[in-house]
């Protein structure tokens, strides 16, 4: 997992989307890739593609830890057997719930704050 700026740093150089970016990533040899935009969610890449997964909109009150109650959510998820993609979903709700809050771990919300909406 990156963000889009470490992302295109590694690649020496910024690619036209963060989906290509991604699958410039795989396609240099890792199995998958996370790469974080900050309140535009995040785009997965593994063997069988790219994909964007929005963020839920959210009024920001304090971004300190949003990254963080991501990146927790997401191995949460994967732990449990989710997909990278189904991971990611859950964990953007994740983040996008942290920065409604003032703080860090104060902010982050249990997995009871996060039930999976309808159809997931």
């Amino acid at each position: 997992m990156v963000n889009e700026h470490e992302a295109a740093y590694l690649l020496g150089g910024a690619r036209e989307s963060a989906a290509e970016t991604a699958a410039a990533l795989v396609r240099s040899g890792a199995r998958s890739v996370v790469v974080t935009l900050g309140a535009e969610g995040v785009v997965v890449a593994d063997g069988e593609g790219a994909s964007a997964v929005p963020s839920p909109k959210a009024e920001a009150v304090d971004t300190t830890g949003a990254g963080d109650a991501f990146t927790a959510a997401l191995c949460l998820r994967l732990a449990r057997g989710d997909s990278l993609r189904d991971a990611a979903r859950y964990a953007t709700r994740a983040g996008a719930a942290a920065v409604r809050k003032k703080g860090a771990q104060s902010s982050y919300p249990t997995p009871d704050e996060l039930p999976d909406p309808p159809g997931e």
